[in-house]
């Protein structure tokens, strides 16, 4: 299998749109890639190494057209894909790392002695990639029902939330968590549902205002079995006394003998009739006096007492002093106005009833010397039993029975209201309480009628998670007995004087060596413990490593895809040479290559040895958009190919950039700030050796040039360019629109110092 292109990448770091120009050729076996620091040359050989891992990139989505198929970075880990290795500044990262020991990961051999032991390898591999495709497709079970579930717990708390939220409420920052942990709880405690009227009272409470408390009513409800007793006792009694007959078969006239027998004794003593003007008998006196004797007085305060009490009780009734039930607690209101329609409506015959009970003692307060019933006076009589008949009595019991009715049921009403009274006035004393309590309540009660979905999707997660630890625990055994396997066939001490060997042909010098240790190597440097490796001899050493790990029997390189990313960095020039030729013995038996760098001596060195396979040339390039730098692939630059200097290049750059049009975009002239200054640091060390590395002082020493122009140059290159590569746009991007001057003045300057070599340049330009 060999890749042919990588048809899109999107947002993936620098590559915010790249798609494959139909104008570029297809990968070849043999493929260069040449770019300056900063357009995204780890970024590329970095995509590669999904290709390696196959793991899902956690950003970005790319596809590559391999043979004839795309293959997409989110279904990678089920396409197949051929056998890639890359090498570029993450591998150096990963590959060498210091210790106590300064050691590296030893090398591992496969020797014809232990093919027996590789055969069994091959097969634990196999079953391990079985298992493995069987716990990533139980990840993806469990992973989609953990989403489930956490969606599930997040819609629920945040029911719960919205429906218990208030202010100072605990449950205002409901979450997930907490609705987990309190159906978790069900499980140890289970809680009945509610009922439907316990959810609305409960909805009532957590819902009300704080409310006043209310003044309950001191006047007790009437006992009617009580006073009917006490009334028909006060009926039922005479008094005895020396009665005159006039009076007591005429209860009027005797109120009316009475009140004036008051007005004409005592203090008030009269011998005349107030009301005849005659004299009065001392003897009537006597009689009078006889008939309204102490006990008729004391009967008569008796009955008056009873009497008010009864008009009292009365009057109560048919005002009903109740508070309005608005006054109350919501979850009160609903009990209270019945109990008070109850009450209302026991009003009328209640107070008809007191009503007669008011007239049967008023007649026997004028009629003291006869017995009464109340009977008679409940069914509208006058106390004095006329009609004895059996329907008479019938009505009577009737009536009596209704009146006794009413009285009970209004006084079970009006305790009632007494009652949801002094509720309200403790709901009043506890209502913060009631209010979470309350809350509390509903909130169970909703997890509750949760629990069932809860407990089917946790028990769904855990059998999955309890399968892909059956999975996970057979892969392990797997591959301790394939570690063990590996470990039996190893060949350290050849390993290790093979990778000195090596180094010594990378490098084409005898410093370093290494030595087996501990499952590691010993490095040391001229035979002393290197303990601080430099940048190029942590490149070289990893790639080494990484060369000598392409012959091992895990990759078969004949068929294998090598990525290589700029293997020299921070090497001088003469381990270039040593270092490209060691590459190109180690790699130019694979299936494809790919090789990207930013070293022009380098690139030269790759391409004469391209010059003789079928091999196609790249360039990667960075322009400036509307939204940031993004990068593309593009065919090489001739000029690249045709000299052997990338000075030439870097020349035909700035003089095709001084002739684009005015109001060109800013984004054509980007990077020509760092080629100006590269170009311009190229031609002043060769012109002003003794001055090198010192730009501004390599500019001041031109005397010829415009000092003006000079100034508009430094500050030019110096906004937009460092010397390895391109910068991020950290000034005004307004200067950029003076490039196209700028960089007329850039040529005028080179003309000025060699106008010989500037003709030169310039007719081979064209």
């Amino acid at each position: 299998m060999q890749i042919k292109r990588i048809t899109r990448i999107e947002r993936y770091r620098i590559f915010r749109d790249f798609t494959w120009p139909e104008a570029l050729p297809n990968f070849a076996r043999f493929n260069l890639i040449y770019g300056w620091n900063g357009v995204g040359k780890t970024t590329l050989s970095g995509l590669f190494s999904y290709l390696q891992t196959k793991q899902i990139m956690p950003e970005g989505r790319v596809e590559w057209l391999i043979d004839q198929r795309i293959v997409s970075s989110t279904n990678i880990a089920n396409e197949q894909t051929p056998a890639v290795r890359v090498f570029n500044r993450d591998t150096v990262a990963r590959s060498v790392f210091e210790s106590s020991q300064g050691s590296l990961p030893p090398v591992y051999y496969l020797g014809e002695d232990s093919a027996e032991k590789q055969a069994q390898i091959e097969q634990l591999q196999a079953k391990v990639i079985e298992l493995e495709k069987q716990k990533t497709e139980l990840a993806g079970r469990q992973s989609a029902a953990v989403k489930r579930f956490e969606s599930f717990c997040a819609d629920q708390a945040r029911a719960i939330k919205n429906l218990l939220t208030a202010q100072g409420s605990e449950f205002n920052t409901y979450n997930a968590a907490r609705f987990k942990q309190s159906a978790s709880g069900l499980f140890v405690a289970p809680h009945p549902r509610l009922s439907s009227t316990d959810v609305d009272k409960f909805t009532s409470i957590k819902s009300a205002s704080a409310k006043e408390p209310i003044a309950v009513p001191s006047t007790n409800y009437p006992d009617f079995i009580d006073l009917n007793h006490q009334v028909d006792q006060v009926l039922g009694k005479t008094v005895v006394a020396a009665t005159l007959a006039e009076l007591t078969e005429n209860p009027e006239l005797s109120v009316w003998v009475r009140t004036g027998l008051h007005l004409h004794t005592g203090e008030q003593q009269k011998d005349t009739c107030g009301f005849c003007n005659q004299i009065i008998e001392p003897q009537r006196l006597q009689q009078l006096e006889a008939h309204f004797n102490d006990a008729f007085e004391r009967f008569q305060v008796e009955i008056s007492a009873l009497l008010h009490e009864v008009k009292a009780t009365k009057s109560f009734i048919e005002k009903l002093p109740l508070p309005d039930k608005q006054l109350l607690h919501e979850h009160l209101i609903a009990n209270y106005d019945s109990e008070f329609q109850s009450l209302k409506q026991q009003t009328y015959m209640v107070s008809t009833m007191l009503g007669n009970i008011v007239k049967a003692l008023e007649t026997k307060a004028a009629n003291p010397f006869k017995k009464l019933e109340l009977r008679d006076f409940l069914v509208g009589g006058n106390g004095e039993r006329q009609d004895t008949s059996k329907l008479k009595t019938f009505f009577e019991i009737v009536t009596t029975a209704g009146s006794a009715f009413s009285a009970a049921v209004g006084k079970n009403a009006f305790e009632n209201i007494r009652s949801l009274i002094q509720q309200h006035n403790q709901h009043c004393e506890k209502f913060a309480l009631a209010q979470r309590q309350a809350r509390q309540a509903l909130e169970i009660d909703e997890v509750n009628k949760a629990f069932e979905s809860f407990s089917k999707q946790q028990d769904e997660i855990e059998s999955l998670e309890s399968q892909m630890l059956a999975v996970t625990i057979d892969i392990s055994e797997a591959s301790k007995t394939v570690k063990q396997l590996n470990i039996e066939i190893r060949q350290h001490s050849a390993a290790a004087d093979e990778l000195t060997n090596d180094l010594i042909s990378y490098l084409g010098r005898e410093e370093l060596k290494f030595t087996t240790h501990a499952g590691g190597y010993n490095i040391t440097r001229n035979g002393q413990p290197a303990l601080h490796l430099s940048e190029g001899e942590r490149t070289a050493i990893s790639f080494i490593y990484f060369l000598k790990s392409l012959q091992d029997s895990s990759f078969n390189l004949q068929q294998g895809v090598v990525v290589i990313d700029d293997p020299i960095s921070s090497l001088d020039a003469n381990s270039i040479y040593s270092a490209f030729g060691f590459m190109k013995a180690r790699i130019k038996d694979a299936g494809q290559v790919f090789v990207l760098t930013h070293n022009f001596t380098f690139f030269r060195q790759v391409t004469n040895w391209f010059k003789y396979t079928s091999a196609n040339k790249y360039m990667l390039k960075a322009d400036v958009g509307s939204d940031g730098r993004t990068a593309y692939l593009t065919i090489l630059d001739p000029l690249l190919s045709k000299y052997e200097s990338e000075y030439h290049y870097l020349f035909k750059t700035i003089v095709d950039a001084s002739k684009l049009p005015d109001g060109a975009e800013l984004a054509a002239y980007y990077s020509t700030a760092n080629v100006a200054r590269r170009l311009l640091e190229t031609v002043l060390a060769f012109k002003l050796p003794d001055k090198a590395g010192d730009f501004n002082k390599q500019l001041e020493a031109i005397v010829n040039f415009d000092t003006g122009k000079k100034a508009r140059i430094i500050r030019f290159t110096h906004s937009y360019s460092h010397l390895p590569g391109i910068s991020e746009p950290e000034h005004d991007l307004s200067i950029l629109s003076e490039s196209k001057a700028i960089l007329t003045d850039v040529l005028a300057l080179i003309r000025a110092v060699d106008e010989v070599h500037y003709e030169k340049m310039l007719a081979m330009c064209n």
